[in-house]
């Protein structure tokens, strides 16, 4: 039989267990949304790099026959 302090020790410990494996779901919620994150951001940036390209080109080229006439203003 437990004593009332040896009780009081193990809930204490479960308690403590308890909160690790909440933390340590929390991480792992948290590192998928990172690297969900990390793959928008890539994506982003990949769009970025292509929109500076058609800029960058648009701009060299100049307004030619393939130019909508609400951009020749």
């Amino acid at each position: 039989m437990n004593t009332l302090v040896e009780c009081e020790c193990m809930k204490g410990r479960i308690r403590h267990l308890s909160k690790v494996s909440e933390l340590v779901v929390e991480q792992s919620q948290q590192r998928h949304e990172l690297e969900e994150m990390t793959i928008l951001v890539r994506k982003k940036d990949a769009e970025i790099a292509l929109l500076k390209v058609q800029l960058a080109k648009a701009q060299t080229e100049g307004p030619g026959y393939n130019t909508p006439k609400f951009f020749l203003n």
